[in-house]
């Protein structure tokens, strides 16, 4: 199956509103995340095709600036930029180093593949 999510022309600054979703939920397993920085970073295009899986769990006002879902065999996340990840912001906003922790174990294989992934 051939594939493709594009990022958008327009450049966007602000938080991003979280919407719900497993990588966005706070330490109660219920709430979601408060908004996190959004720097200069992109839109992200889901193809129609897609948008059944792959919904958003970001927004800036009307735009879409993070997906998430299943995808072949696994899972796939993309936030469209790349401020989420910088010290500066993990110092000053709680909400995303637990993003952060919960988009790794969201994204991490089950148990039963581990062994099929370790390296020889």
């Amino acid at each position: 199956m051939f594939w493709s999510i594009a990022f958008g022309q327009l450049l966007l600054s602000g938080s991003a509103t979280l919407l719900p979703h497993p990588t966005t939920l706070d330490t109660d397993g219920v709430s979601t995340l408060p908004p996190v920085t959004f720097a200069g970073g992109r839109p992200v295009i889901v193809p129609a095709a897609l948008m059944a899986d792959i919904v958003p769990i970001a927004m800036i006002g009307a735009e879409v600036v993070g997906v998430a879902g299943p995808l072949g065999d696994g899972y796939v996340l993309i936030f469209g930029d790349e401020w989420i990840e910088f010290d500066s912001e993990w110092a000053t906003m709680p909400a995303i180093p637990r993003f952060w922790q919960n988009a790794v174990g969201w994204l991490a294989p089950d148990e039963p593949v581990l062994p099929a992934c370790e390296s020889p």
